[in-house]
């Protein structure tokens, strides 16, 4: 029998005072939401998103 991934999908209903930050989407050497959102839940998850 051929192995599954679990997978675990999840909602997010955010919102955020954008004014720490340098947009959207994750750009190398800024502060985006994308990316301390990819972060934390890399840290809550123990892997990488």
């Amino acid at each position: 029998m051929p192995e599954t991934e679990e997978r675990l999908r999840l909602r997010l209903d955010l919102a955020y005072d954008g004014a720490g930050f340098k947009g959207w989407a994750a750009q190398p050497g800024l502060r985006t939401v994308e990316g301390e959102l990819t972060a934390a839940l890399a840290t809550v998850l123990r892997e990488p998103v």
